[in-house]
């Protein structure tokens, strides 16, 4: 099977849907972000990402840094997901939580 990719856009869904995320709510927003580098970033992802079996031949490859804050404080959104030998859509559910996570925790220096 070929390499397989898809975007999860800023909301967390495979091509920038719209459908908003928990980690959105501005309710859970309310710790302070790490300053982490993007390599520090997706080390800390892809490694969130190996726990699941679904997603050992899966990975992050990128993020894309906003000019600015989002309205919920995250400085960096779209993510590249790569995965081998299996389709991206079946390490996405996992792959989705795992961002929604990191955009909580992290901003990118």
């Amino acid at each position: 099977m070929a390499d397989e990719s898809i975007t999860i856009g800023n909301t967390g869904q495979a091509g920038g849907a719209s459908a908003p995320l928990a980690a959105s709510r501005k309710e859970e927003n309310t710790m302070e972000r790490a300053p982490v580098s993007q390599d520090e970033l997706l080390e800390w992802i892809n490694s969130e990402l190996l726990k699941y079996e679904e997603c050992n031949d899966c990975r992050v490859t990128s993020v894309v840094r906003l000019k600015g804050e989002d309205e919920n404080g995250c400085n960096w959104s779209s993510v590249n997901l790569k995965c081998s030998g299996v389709p991206a859509d079946v390490c996405y559910p996992v792959a989705n939580q795992v961002i929604a996570q990191a955009k909580m925790r992290f901003n990118l220096k």
